[in-house]
């Protein structure tokens, strides 16, 4: 018998009998299980913003909705949509290109028309979407921290009140899908650097649709590789690869010129590397210990005497260690080389040009590496300048078809493609006669050893044209300067058979220093010359940059800011941009931590110039110092910290006006992305301060103590949010709501009382006179803040028409006329007005400055002329009816009033013959018919 151990297993008295709760079998786990938090975020966020659905179009919705010219089409207008400015007039104001959320709004007409609820319904679901991936992210950013700290920090996302602009606006949509492909593009990076390199293909395309929907999207492209670095342990040749994919639809999205977007491409990879050196410290190290080993091992097997060549040995090791460990310190060095040289042409700096080349120079000497990579940079720029300098038959191009004809036939194909590529390329922008010359052919037939004699044929034939030129121009002579060049040209042509006995390194530098030496010689002697042409190329996008550019960037610049608008011009001394910018960051920092109150709109005098050293500006300085402090600090020691602390960071400098005006200076749509940042640290820091196991992957519970936090966090956030929505019903709700706040800013109280005018006209007579009268006193207040604010003026003056007070009216068009002289169309309300007031005299002479400054249409002249008809002045009225005529022969009005100032007279014979040709030009106008049976019958006019 086997013995069986008592303990071995329980007394059947113990046992149970309630059946075990088994596991579900994988095949019985359902979407809800599997993403249970995703679901519950999904319905979170949309029962937050579900009142939002009911809401009207409000504040600029009609840019983009309404019978706009574009989306009202529906679908079959997406492929114009891709090729148009996101906003023009017919006065030729345009601006930005934004063509992804344009094609949304047209797929939206199609299905459901002209809906603002449909529309509002939409940017809901697509928030909620964002919020969704936002926390999926944050798990594979950070999987090593607590699933409940995540759910938290999407929470306090999705809640956050400056988002109710972003959602409850209909033409924000862009910002939404400005994050959601922006946010697909780092989880494309992220499966990327994780192993799966078919998702590197996701990332610069999703990029582009990120960019396409709004260029807030830009900062993303910094943060994404920066995220990697911090959060993931990754190298830095991945993290390089995405910086450099995400640099490409930057680049061809941007309109600035190509230098600089290729300093800007430099500066995010220099930024890049630095933020890997600080998270990744050891790996500088460890770089700079493997390159004492390799001077210790070559120290070590030295001959006898070798001391004496310590510092040769020290740098061959060096130059080894960087082929083999740093094989990416070549590539970065000359992408930096090649910015420097099309930036110092573009500005006309010398020094930069020279310094770039000098550095090419110096890499022709270095190991093969180092070597491949400045001969290619030497190449390119050649070929750029030849393009942009003469593309045209010149000596200087010939000798760069030579040397790019050899290295892809003699230097082992080692650069043949990218050789290949700019020959190519110089063949599509120069002559025929400049790439199909004697000296590629010649190097061509002298590869192959059958036909190679033929060379020398081709080269006898090269060398009698060249003295047949001579015999024909003479010596030295002005003439034969040309024949100089080509027998120069020949010379070349003729060694290089005898240099390729030499060595294949000794060519290769020899032809790549002497098409160098080539550039130098062009370029240098007329240096602003060249650079104005390359500036005007640039601009007219005519250049190999200029061809892969957005189809509209040019029209992007066509936007005028008004004083009112950003006070701060292009030109304002740094100082004063700096402070500026520092008062607006200051702003946003206290809006992104208590987002109450907010507003529609800021602008000039809410925000005002203030250089750096004043009070405000000074605070805000210390803050963002202290935030920068604490980003650096956390690199090591917190991911989350360092991760919220950079997106706040690097996406709120975008949006300061520092680099580039923003309309309105401050908006709360702008901290859409700014505020993922602001909630991640928000979340880490009560983790920190409250229960810091929250930072690690740990299932305990949140302590009491920590759900009540969280829980009044979420219960502020999400009351303000559901509130907000409400006040966003429409555009009057919304700035009658938030005027008392921003009761220092000019445009804002334009804004209303422009919206108070345009729905007067729209409700009953017997309210309009008040609802005019609150206009009015916005005007007013408009005027007040700044008394140089036009639009102001002009409106008031024709609020008091609407009003019938006439006298009111004329005396603020004229302040409109003291503040821009140059717009007419005060002068022309004056005009009118002084007729209707039977003031015929002083109308004559605004009218006039009408018709002087801008003959554009018939009704000044209309004006002008019974301004002189009934001031007792014919002559001068059939005057300008005559010019009208001129101008608009097809306008009946002109002759009809000439027709009657001869009525008038008694004149009736001339009286027919204009009323005859007014017939003939509207051949069914009644009240032409009953003039000229009046004229018939003898009678004048009444």
């Amino acid at each position: 018998m086997i013995a069986v151990n008592p303990e071995a297993r329980e007394p059947f008295t113990h046992m149970s009998t309630e059946p075990k709760k088994r596991r579900p079998a994988p095949d019985r786990v359902t979407f809800f299980s599997r993403y249970k938090w995703e679901c519950i975020l999904f319905v979170f966020t949309s029962l937050l913003y579900a009142n939002s659905v009911f809401n009207n179009y409000n504040m600029d919705d009609e840019l983009v909705t309404i019978q706009h010219r574009l989306t009202s089409q529906g679908i079959s207008a997406i492929p114009e949509i891709f090729t148009s400015s996101y906003y023009e007039d017919a006065s030729g104001y345009a601006y930005e290109y934004r063509p992804m959320v344009l094609a949304t709004f047209a797929v939206e007409h199609s299905v459901a028309g002209d809906n603002p609820h449909v529309s509002h319904l939409v940017n809901l679901l697509l928030y909620a979407l964002c919020v969704v991936l936002v926390y999926r992210i944050l798990k594979s950013l950070l999987p090593d921290h607590s699933r409940r700290l995540l759910l938290f920090i999407t929470l306090l996302f999705a809640a956050h009140p400056a988002h109710t602009e972003v959602v409850s606006s209909i033409k924000n949509r862009d910002e939404i899908l400005a994050l959601l492909f922006g946010l697909l593009a780092l989880y494309a990076a992220l499966c990327a650097v994780s192993g799966r390199r078919l998702w590197y293909m996701g990332v610069p395309a999703m990029a582009l649709l990120a960019l396409l929907s709004k260029k807030t999207a830009v900062p993303l492209m910094l943060i994404i590789p920066c995220a990697l670095i911090i959060c993931r342990p990754v190298r830095l040749r991945p993290v390089l690869n995405v910086a450099l994919l995400l640099a490409v639809p930057f680049y061809w999205i941007m309109s600035d010129s190509a230098a600089h977007k290729i300093l800007l491409a430099l500066l995010l990879l220099a930024f890049v590397i630095l933020l890997f050196l600080l998270v990744h410290p050891d790996y500088f190290f460890e770089r700079v210990a493997r390159l004492r080993a390799y001077y210790r091992n070559e120290k070590a097997a030295a001959v006898p005497f070798a001391d004496q060549n310590d510092l040769k040995s020290f740098l061959g090791a060096a130059a080894r260690d960087l082929q083999v460990n740093f094989g990416w310190l070549p590539m970065t060095v000359t992408v930096f080389c090649l910015g420097l040289f099309f930036a110092g042409l573009y500005m006309g700096y010398l020094p930069a040009v020279a310094t770039a080349l000098a550095l090419l120079v110096l890499g022709l000497w270095g190991n093969k590496m180092i070597n491949w990579w400045a001969t290619l940079g030497i190449y390119i720029c050649v070929t750029v300048s030849m393009i942009l300098f003469s593309p045209g038959n010149s000596i200087y191009s010939n000798l760069l078809f030579i040397a790019l004809a050899f290295q892809m036939l003699y230097s082992r194909g080692r650069l043949f493609i990218p050789a290949l590529v700019l020959y190519a390329v110089l063949t599509c922008y120069g002559d025929i006669a400049s790439y199909l010359n004697l000296g590629v052919v010649i190097l061509v037939l002298y590869r192959w050893p059958r036909t190679r004699i033929l060379s020398y044929v081709v080269l006898m034939i090269g060398i009698y044209d060249s003295v047949k030129l001579f015999m024909l121009h003479g010596l030295f002579t002005r003439a034969s300067l040309g024949s100089t060049a080509y027998s120069i040209y020949m010379a070349v042509v003729f060694l290089l058979p005898i240099l390729l006995k030499r060595s294949d390194r000794q060519l290769r530098n020899a032809i790549s220093a002497g098409a160098l030496l080539v550039l130098m010689v062009y370029t240098w002697p007329d240096l602003k010359t060249n650079t104005a042409r390359l500036v005007h190329i640039v601009n007219t996008q005519v250049s190999i940059a200029g061809t892969f550019t957005a189809p509209v960037a040019a029209a992007e610049q066509n936007r005028p800011l008004a004083y009112v608008e950003n006070p701060v011009p292009a030109d304002a001394p740094l100082a004063v941009k700096a402070g500026t910018s520092m008062e607006v960051l200051t702003h946003y920092l206290h809006k992104v931590v208590l987002p109450y109150p907010m507003a529609f709109y800021y602008g000039y005098r809410y925000i005002y110039p203030q250089r750096l050293t004043e009070p405000w500006p000074m605070v805000g300085l210390i803050c963002y110092l202290l935030l920068g402090a604490g980003m650096l600090l956390s690199l090591r020691r917190s991911k989350v910290m360092a991760l919220g602390l950079m997106i706040y960071l690097l996406s709120i400098w975008a949006v300061s006006g520092f680099l580039f005006p923003i309309p309105g200076m401050l908006a709360e749509r702008y901290l859409f992305i700014p505020s993922l940042g602001w909630c991640i640290v928000l979340g880490a820091g009560l983790a920190y301060l409250l229960q810091r196991s929250l930072l690690s992957d740990s299932r305990e519970l949140p302590r009491p103590t920590v759900r009540y936090t969280v829980l009044a966090i979420l219960v502020l956030y999400a009351g303000i949010t559901f509130a907000r929505n409400l006040q966003w019903k429409d555009a009057l709700t919304l700035m009658r709501h938030d005027i008392s706040y921003v009761d220092s800013s000019a445009h804002a109280h334009d804004l209303l009382a422009v919206k108070l005018m345009k729905t007067s006209y729209e409700i009953p007579a017997t309210a309009q006179h008040d609802m005019q009268l609150e206009a009015l006193g916005h005007f007013k207040q408009a005027l007040a803040i700044y008394p140089k604010f036009y639009n102001a003026a002009y409106d008031m003056g024709r609020v008091y028409a609407a009003l019938q007070m006439p006298d009111s009216s004329i005396a603020y068009f004229e302040r409109a006329t003291v503040i821009d002289s140059e717009n007419t169309d005060p002068f022309l309300f004056i005009g009118q007005l002084d007729i209707d007031m039977g003031r015929y005299q002083e109308a004559i002479a605004p009218l006039n400055h009408v018709i002087r400054h801008q003959p554009i249409n018939y009704v000044p002249y209309s004006l002008l002329s019974m301004a002189y008809f009934k001031a007792g002045r014919p002559l001068e009225s059939i005057a300008v009816n005559r010019e009208a005529i001129g101008r608009w022969p097809a306008t009946s009005d002109a002759y009809v009033n000439i027709a009657r100032v001869y009525m008038a007279q008694s004149r009736v014979d001339s009286a027919l013959v204009y009323l005859s040709a007014a017939r003939q030009i509207a051949p069914g106008d009644q009240d032409i018919g009953a003039m000229i049976r009046s004229a018939e019958a003898g009678a004048k006019p009444k």
